[in-house]
């Protein structure tokens, strides 16, 4: 309030010293007004000099020139033998455009002297008349001034009055506010003070008017619910301190230069420690094992750069040396006015246990690779063992069908030979399918003739009494029929397929259609048979598979053939008929220019 009491004297006594600065200043003018007589006057008498003969032209006109600049000085203002003049007020323009006009006159009179050879009484008679009349017009200015200077000095003194009896009144106000306002606000100000301490104590009495009271009990509720607020803060931070102490998973906080500024129990006894404070203020790269040192600085500054860390596999050392395999994972914390990364607190899952697993259950997949290595060794050759005998007994039984044509003992020894021959030929397919050795030769074949051929042999395999029919459809053009394939593989693909359809179709028709799609050869072979098993569908083309849960047979044929269609760059897919009966295989082979 006292610094208020200052500005408004301050003020005052700014204002009064401008007031007197403009008097002054009217007062300067007044006096330059003034000059005009004696200037005419010194005009006047060079004038005179000059007609007498002893003065010169120039004498004159630098008289002249002193009068012009003094009347031009007291329009525009400036410097003038010290004093300072401010521009005239706009209210005496017409009294100085006067004091112009004559001075005009007047200057023409003299000049009418100095230009030509003049009647020197007629001539001074007439310029003595111009020049009383720009003294007269100069008098009335100065009067004019006068007089205003005058009401200003009265109007002044009124101001004056004024002032004093305006700071009377702020002194009394002042008294008010003190009395009234300020002390209140100041006791306010004080509780505010230590409410910022952390004195949540504080009351403030009320007093003063009606807003002064509302005031001091808002400040009051202010404070009880701020002192409420404060009081669930703290419980819920001992509460959240002891989840955090107590978490069974080691917890640490720490800041954005990656120094620990906090853990939880679980923590210290994880590395080793004996109490909390053997650990704060150290680096967390202090408890980080050697092997994963460098991770762990990359992990770090990839952290302060994108503020995430998310299950990333280290090796942390504990204080007697030894190294523990763990999972990080950490919250960033950021600062709420900046949003600058300022620490973190970190979730440590010790995968210890997962380590041991995990190289218990790597050592038994390389056991299991070593034991599947030597049982497709096994195969492999137990194959080839078992083709070896086979091929001298399918030669003689095929000696002893021609000479003993109606003992069909010899077709079920020559017949069983041969299904051995495949069931061996298809274990090394498949061996060689899964150790990716497996080729095709492709050439241009005729697929129509390949499948006209492949009917003929499934017709003649046909067992007697079933009433199945065999039938392709839908030839094509000559041009058309040809595709690159390896003839022989084909011929496989074709008859796993064809066998397939005769084994499930007890009575009825099985349909091969080929047809062109684009690019491609379409290939399907239909059959009415029982269709598929819906258990078996997803799995029908996978080892050991076969159409139904009731069929016989080693599950390789469907395996084999797909892949043998797949190496050709084809598709291999099957699915029941929409009739209810039957089932449909279908696959398609890549043509290409080729193979025309």
């Amino acid at each position: 309030m006292i610094g208020i009491e200052v500005v408004l004297i301050a003020a005052s006594f700014s204002f009064l010293a401008y007031v007197e600065g403009q008097n002054l200043l009217l007062g300067n003018s007044i006096n330059i007004a003034g000059k005009n007589r004696f200037l005419s006057s010194a005009s006047l008498l060079e004038t005179e000099r000059y007609l007498a003969g002893n003065a010169e032209k120039q004498d004159v006109d630098a008289a002249l020139g002193d009068l012009e600049q003094n009347i031009l000085l007291l329009r525009d203002g400036g410097e003038a033998d010290g004093t300072r003049l401010s521009p005239l007020r706009p209210e005496f323009g017409d009294d100085w455009q006067q004091v112009y006009d004559d001075w005009l006159t007047y200057k023409e009179s003299v000049d009418g002297i100095t230009s030509v050879p003049p009647d020197t009484d007629a001539s001074m008679q007439q310029v003595e008349s111009a020049g009383a009349e720009l003294v007269a017009s100069s008098d009335a200015l100065a009067g004019a001034l006068g007089e205003f200077s005058r009401s200003e000095s009265q109007n002044l003194v009124t101001l004056q009055i004024a002032l004093g009896a305006l700071n009377i009144a702020v002194h009394v106000f002042m008294l008010y506010l003190i009395l009234k306002i300020l002390r209140p606000i100041r006791s306010i100000r004080d509780a505010t003070s230590e409410v910022k301490k952390g004195n949540l104590d504080v009351e403030v009495e009320k007093s003063g008017d009606d807003e002064l009271r509302d005031l001091a009990d808002s400040f009051n509720s202010m404070v009880q619910s701020l002192r409420e607020s404060t009081h669930e803060l703290k419980v819920s931070r001992q509460k959240y301190q002891e989840m955090y102490d107590k978490a069974p998973d080691p917890y640490r906080s720490i800041n954005a230069n990656g120094t620990i500024i906090d853990c939880n129990e679980a923590y210290v006894k994880s590395l080793g420690f004996a109490k909390k404070e053997d650990i704060l203020g150290h680096s967390i790269f202090e408890h980080t094992a050697e092997q994963s040192m460098d991770d762990m600085k990359k992990s770090f500054e990839e952290w302060k750069r994108t503020g995430a860390v998310t299950n990333r596999q280290v090796w942390m050392k504990r204080k007697d040396g030894s190294a523990f395999p763990v999972s990080l994972s950490a919250t960033s914390i950021y600062d709420e006015q900046t949003g600058d990364l300022i620490g973190s607190n970190t979730v440590i899952i010790d995968e210890s246990e997962q380590y041991k697993a995990r190289k218990m259950l790597e050592q038994a997949n390389e056991e299991l690779r070593s034991i599947d290595k030597i049982k497709d060794e096994f195969i492999n050759v137990a194959a080839h063992e078992l083709r070896t005998p086979v091929v001298p007994i399918i030669l003689n039984a095929e000696e002893l069908a021609e000479d003993l044509k109606d003992d069909n003992r010899v077709n079920v020894i020559l017949r069983n030979a041969r299904r051995i021959t495949r069931l061996a030929n298809d274990i090394l397919d498949v061996s060689r399918i899964e150790s990716n050795t497996f080729k095709v030769n492709k050439t241009a074949a005729n697929m129509v003739t390949m499948i006209e051929s492949a009917i003929e042999d499934a017709s003649a395999r046909i067992p007697e009494g079933r009433q199945v029919k065999i039938v392709l459809k839908n030839r094509l053009a000559a041009e058309d029929e040809n595709a690159l394939v390896d003839a022989g593989r084909m011929d496989q693909v074709l008859a796993n397929l064809l066998e397939n359809a005769v084994n499930f179709t007890e009575a009825g028709q099985i349909t091969v259609s080929v047809e062109r799609k684009g690019s491609d050869l379409h290939v399907s072979i239909s059959d009415t048979g029982k269709g598929i098993d819906a258990a078996i569908q997803d799995k029908l083309f996978q080892k050991f598979v076969t159409k139904s849960d009731r069929a016989k047979g080693t599950g390789l044929g469907l395996y084999l053939s797909k892949a043998i269609v797949e190496a050709h760059g084809g598709r291999m897919w099957a699915e029941n008929n929409k009739s209810g009966r039957g089932a449909t295989f279908s696959f398609t082979l890549p043509t290409g220019p080729d193979a025309r």
